[in-house]
């Protein structure tokens, strides 16, 4: 009966920062990056979103979900290379000593292991949902590694920073679709947020950049 309710508590704190991260994450994008708003809102995204992807993991491991646990090592990747490109410790030169550089890592082993696993999965829909989403990780993981968050312009590491949370925040839309089982589409539920949501984050990341090449 303890681990029975200590796993509810769990569920609801991890639903919880979740939803406040969702709720958040519209206005961050829209808010200048160089306001004071932007930085308190997107604390709270930034935080809320970290401890919901965290409890997705221990979420999924415990009740054995692998949709749970790929959504939830996919999102902490793109949350930290998003972190990463504005912190400070993103311009230290030695490659070895910069985590920067293992979140990358960690990034491109999520993404072998989320290929490698292909085989597992009974229906061909999952097999797609999580090859793209491997494909699409493995491309980001290993372009970022190419060229170092430390090496790129402020424009450069601003669009990383914006792709990096913007990436978090489908991952979070998806999540919520999925759990919630509307009566749509599988490929609807699975890559709506990704084909809404995207081309709206680049017009909003685009729109920044512009503005600080001009400034």
């Amino acid at each position: 009966m303890p681990q029975f309710w200590a796993m509810n508590a769990w569920i609801i704190l991890h639903a919880a920062a979740g939803t406040l991260g969702l709720i958040c994450g519209l206005p961050v994008f829209f808010l200048s990056p160089k306001g004071p708003w932007h930085k308190k809102v997107g604390r709270v995204f930034f935080y809320s979103l970290s401890f919901s992807f965290i409890t997705a993991i221990g979420i999924a491991l415990a009740k054995q979900i692998p949709f749970l646990l790929v959504i939830g090592l996919f999102s902490s990747y793109f949350l930290a290379a998003g972190f990463m490109a504005i912190h400070p410790v993103g311009r230290r030169q030695n490659r070895f000593q910069n985590p920067a550089f293992w979140v990358d890592v960690f990034g491109l082993t999520v993404a072998l292991a989320m290929l490698c696993t292909l085989p597992l999965y009974p229906q061909v829909g999952m097999r797609w949902v999580q090859g793209g989403f491997g494909i699409l990780l493995m491309v980001n993981s290993l372009q970022a590694l190419r060229r170092p968050v430390w090496t790129l312009e402020a424009g450069q590491r601003f669009s990383r920073h914006f792709g990096g949370m913007g990436g978090a925040w489908i991952a979070a839309c998806t999540a919520m679709l999925v759990v919630q089982s509307p009566q749509w589409p599988f490929w609807m539920v699975w890559f709506g947020p990704t084909m809404v949501l995207t081309p709206l984050l680049v017009w909003r990341g685009g729109h920044y950049i512009r503005k600080m090449r001009i400034g």
